[in-house]
């Protein structure tokens, strides 16, 4: 295979402990162009000679990590640990991806998202702002995640969802569909939230309990066991609910 790119000797430098060179293409691939400077990597085993991945602007790639197929990683970004980044996915601004995370498709991570763990970005998800995804955690599909927001353990967040503000996302929870979950929430357990569902606030939804529909739970309400709150149910001030009630068309 003929290479698209050489290491600089000239162009070195340090970061984040690792000797790392700038790289400059030599043909002409994708939005690339013979001649062109990009990024830093550590090694060759950084960036794929085939495709059109790049590693552009002041980005780096070292330790094991890999990028391929169309992956671009520019701006400040940097890619390590055994980090992958594949498909047509896009790390920019000063988002840091580590540890044995992936990150593929059509996802796009920017801002000063940080990315660890074994977590799993995909398809056309977008994470921005501060956030911090670690764990096994999955951010699929059009899943949007933003401003300070948590997402851990085995976490799945899918469909059309958005998680923002301080809000948090662990254990076996799932978030999908258009759901909304956002301000100081907390969603853990084995708790689930789906369709047009909002969990603001301080609203803490745990154990197996079910949000859905177009309900909303607002303020310090914990909902937890096996409860189900669907419908156009409204929640809201500071309650606790787990009984296993199930509430339609209602407001508490």
């Amino acid at each position: 295979m003929k290479k698209k790119y050489e290491l600089l000797d000239t162009q070195r430098e340090f970061i984040d402990g690792h000797l790392v060179y700038r790289i400059k293409s030599l043909r002409n691939f994708g939005a690339v162009s013979v001649g062109d400077v990009g990024g830093y990597i550590e090694a060759e085993d950084n960036l794929s000679h085939s495709g059109n991945a790049w590693v552009a602007a002041n980005a780096a790639v070292f330790d094991n990590a890999r990028i391929t197929h169309n992956a671009l990683i520019t701006d400040t970004a940097r890619v390590s640990g055994d980090a992958r980044v594949s498909g047509s996915a896009k790390i920019g601004d000063a988002a840091q991806i580590s540890g044995l995370a992936i990150i593929a498709d059509k996802a796009q991570i920017g801002g000063d998202a940080r990315i660890l763990g074994q977590a799993f970005v995909g398809a056309r998800a977008q994470v921005t702002g501060e956030t911090f995804i670690s764990g096994e955690a999955v951010i699929n599909w059009a899943a949007k995640i933003g401003e300070k927001a948590r997402i851990g353990g085995n976490a799945l967040i899918s469909g059309g969802a958005q998680i923002d503000g301080e809000a948090r996302i662990a254990e076996r929870a799932m978030v999908v569909d258009f759901a909304h979950v956002s301000d100081s929430a907390r969603v853990d357990g084995e708790a689930q939230i789906r369709g047009f569902a909002k969990v603001l606030g301080d609203a803490w939804i745990t154990e197996h309990a079910r949000i859905g529909g177009f309900s909303e739970v607002i303020g310090n309400v914990q909902i937890a066991g096996r409860t189900i709150v669907n419908g156009i149910s409204k929640i809201s001030g500071s309650s606790r609910t787990n009984r296993g009630i199930y509430l339609l068309h209602k407001k508490m």
